[in-house]
């Protein structure tokens, strides 16, 4: 389907500079007869100016994306991510992970710790300690 599609394309962008090429008399123009055509330049105009907005969009999208990328890779979390403990599975444990815990939290290294289910992170228990601080 792709490939179609793209020949297609292919073919219709190459049949406009083919008909002028083809309607194109280099004779007349060496003998200084040149006969101005105004059949096709309404749609060429459109294309041209489709193209650019089309262009100008583009990039604009581009900076907008790498601005964003840029962001997300330099905004502050809120926590050192280096102190983080992430224990997987955790939620194969079934009712004990509850259990888990609470009895981590008890230690007194453990800052906090917290049962996160999502699509990211799935079933997986987050600690953070105050020995890595």
């Amino acid at each position: 389907m792709v490939i179609g599609l793209s020949i297609l394309i292919g073919l219709l962008s190459g049949s406009v500079p083919a008909k002028l090429l083809n309607a194109f008399q280099p004779t007349q123009v060496l003998k200084g007869q040149l006969m101005g055509s105004n059949k096709g330049n309404g749609l060429r105009q459109v294309l041209v100016t489709l193209q650019f907005v089309i262009s100008i969009a583009l990039i604009i999208s581009t900076l907008v994306i790498t601005r964003q990328l840029t962001y997300m890779r330099e905004m502050s979390l809120g926590f050192n991510k280096e102190h983080l403990l992430a224990i997987r599975n955790v939620g194969n444990l079934g009712d004990s992970k509850i259990t888990l815990k609470q009895s981590i939290a008890n230690e007194n290294f453990v800052v906090s710790s917290a049962l996160c289910y999502g699509m990211w992170v799935v079933r997986r228990m987050v600690l953070r300690s105050r020995l890595w601080n």
